[in-house]
């Protein structure tokens, strides 16, 4: 068997497309860092940095190395893609909410007055318009390198004769998880608890791209968590805080439920609200399994005899 080349796909295998498109991320952030010097030293410029990598090197593995369409990983836009995108939105904004009402509710969070009333040279709006298209544009890119091109490019290398549909999702959504993970082990604060439950909202990101085969309702999930968690109610948002975030807070409790200066995901809190959204994936999913109106051109799904669509094997 050749370990680079599948002579059947006509192209290299599964997990060297993985590591090239990894290295091209790598130039591409090192190369716009030795053209811009100072472009990795303020929040908002290092997230259009890494993210335009990010998009510009899946795009790239995406068409010259998988030999597909950008549309089949996730991003066939219809109207049920725009639905589940704006579901997501919703999903992610009640997931926070819950959090924040249920740490005031115990008197662990203390408001102390709103972003507009810090003093500041530069318009309220500039802040908190420039702190939501950043969290926009990384629930965007994280999604489509994460949870569309790593799962559906480990899906195709595990799938095979060992291992049948169910075992490779299982896999691909664990391997990509664990590396979502580790990616923000070197954050501010970050704890074992941080990492472990930072997996966990992988495998919870990954489970509507799994049963749909759309990246909308993950998307959306992950834009409206992060900007409600730090641009709203006041947390820092995996270590990092917003000075401006429209209600101003002063946060006590045991950092074991409520995660400390790393934010809700490093405690039971944010795993309670992954749960949650969980649960509200699982009833969507059945609902749309009860009126078969789940298809795709890709699906990776956890039960093939309800879903129209296969992955190509690798």
């Amino acid at each position: 068997m050749n370990l680079f080349y599948n002579p059947d796909d006509l192209r290299l295998r599964s997990g060297w497309r993985l590591l090239i498109q990894w290295l091209l991320m790598a130039i591409i952030i090192g190369l716009i860092s030795l053209l811009l010097p100072g472009v990795m030293h303020t929040h908002f410029t290092m997230t259009l940095t890494i993210g335009s990598a990010i998009i510009l090197s899946v795009w790239f593995s995406i068409r010259m190395l998988d030999q597909k369409k950008v549309a089949s990983y996730g991003l066939i836009i219809d109207k049920i893609w725009r639905n589940e995108w704006l579901l997501g939105l919703a999903m992610g904004t009640g997931a926070m909410a819950f959090i924040f009402v249920f740490e005031w509710t115990m008197g662990w969070i203390s408001i102390t007055g709103f972003g507009w009333e810090r003093i500041s040279q530069t318009p309220y709006i500039i802040h908190i318009g420039g702190y939501l298209l950043s969290n926009l544009f990384v629930g965007f890119y994280e999604e489509f390198m994460f949870r569309g091109y790593q799962i559906t490019n480990l899906f195709e290398g595990i799938n095979g004769k060992k291992f049948d549909k169910k075992q490779a999702a299982f896999g691909a959504i664990v391997v990509s998880s664990i590396v979502f993970g580790l990616m923000h082990l070197g954050n501010p604060n970050a704890t074992w608890l941080s990492t472990t439950n930072i997996v966990a909202a992988g495998v919870m990101l990954a489970l509507p791209f799994i049963l749909t085969g759309r990246l909308a309702m993950s998307i959306g999930i992950h834009m409206a968590w992060n900007f409600f968690q730090g641009g709203v109610f006041g947390f820092a948002v995996s270590g990092m805080p917003f000075r401006y975030s429209l209600i101003q807070t002063s946060q006590s409790g045991p950092h074991l439920w409520t995660g400390g200066f790393f934010g809700p995901e490093a405690g039971f809190a944010g795993v309670a609200g992954i749960l949650l959204l969980v649960a509200v994936q699982l009833l969507y999913v059945k609902r749309l399994r009860s009126n078969h109106k789940i298809h795709g051109e890709n699906i990776i799904a956890l039960d093939s005899a309800n879903v129209s669509g296969n992955m190509n094997e690798n």
